[in-house]
């Protein structure tokens, strides 16, 4: 089971990281601008630290 959710999380950031790509190369391509992406809450939830941890490792690309 362990194995499964691993698994999960590990996709979820995959398509998370990709969708974060994307949005920014369109507004890159699109606008010509710089991307910006707030992230003050605090919200205790796996999945949000995972999109946080891709959004920084997005940053320093």
């Amino acid at each position: 089971m362990l194995g499964i959710t691993l698994l999960v999380v590990v996709l979820f950031l995959a398509v998370i990281s990709a969708v974060l790509a994307g949005s920014i190369a369109y507004c890159n391509e699109v606008w010509n601008c710089p991307v910006l992406f707030y992230t003050g809450t605090k919200y205790d939830n796996k999945n949000y630290e995972s999109m946080v941890s891709a959004l920084l490792s997005l940053q320093k690309k």
